[in-house]
């Protein structure tokens, strides 16, 4: 089935400014093209196996056999918990290279991404907010190979928890947008990630708003180590443009 080359993921990280006595709440979802540039490693019976992950969102769209997301957020006065639920599933055929050997060989690919991100955030009266959160991702591979010389068959699960902390930004653009930015670093099962987030939001009415958004996320992360049987590794960065749509009560 045709996909076209955006993919349903979580958004909108900032829905009103405006502080409050009671309650709100938020929930959203949307449209993002995902690129993704980097490696990913496991051991195999023929030895590690080291694959370059360099798709962009046409690739990705092509690849996808299913996608979802959704965020959504609690805020009273100046504190607020937001939340982001993510899944990305993609199979193909990748080239991957033997590391004892250097022989190259095309192999099916099966790849699973969970997400889940919780973080609290503290707004100042100056535009500037504060959060820290923990980030939980798992994947799942499975990786297949017949051919003359090897037969491998291979799945593996990992997943890993950063702690995070941030700093976001909003400039209040007339009385129904904002131009949003926040950047985090973490850090704890993985060697370290980092995102940045910069978006237009637009409340075009009392309960709804709309973005437009760029994203970065790179994360680097090892389990064992190269020639173990359990090695995995993942380094990459993930990055791309959406629009959302928010909807608070």
């Amino acid at each position: 089935m045709f996909i076209k080359t955006i993919i349903l993921s979580a958004l909108l990280t900032v829905s009103s400014v405006a502080a409050a006595d009671d309650w709100k709440f938020g929930i959203g979802t949307g449209f993002f093209a995902l690129n993704i540039d980097g490696d990913v490693g496991l051991n195999t019976g023929a030895g590690p196996v080291l694959t370059p992950l360099d798709l962009s969102s046409s690739d990705v769209s092509d690849l996808m056999e299913s996608a979802f997301g959704f965020t959504g957020f609690a805020t009273k006065g100046k504190w607020k918990i937001n939340y982001t639920v993510s899944h990305l599933e993609l199979e193909g055929s990748e080239t991957a290279e033997l590391e004892n050997s250097g022989e190259s060989i095309a192999s099916k690919l099966n790849f699973v991404a969970d997400g889940l991100d919780v973080n609290v955030a503290y707004q100042f009266d100056n535009g500037f907010s504060a959060y820290a959160g923990v980030r939980n991702t798992s994947h799942e591979i499975e990786f297949d190979h017949s051919g003359p010389v090897h037969v491998i068959d291979r799945k593996l699960e990992n997943d890993w928890t950063d702690a995070y902390v941030g700093v976001a930004y909003a400039m209040a653009i007339g009385t129904d947008k904002a131009w949003v930015t926040n950047i985090d670093a973490g850090a704890g099962g993985s060697e370290g990630s980092v995102t940045i987030n910069t978006a237009l939001a637009w409340q075009f009415s009392p309960s709804w708003a709309a973005s437009i958004y760029a994203k970065h996320y790179s994360v680097e992360f090892e389990e064992g180590s190269i020639g173990d049987s359990d090695w995995y590794f993942y380094d990459s960065a993930e990055f791309g443009a959406g629009l959302g749509i928010m909807y608070s009560w």
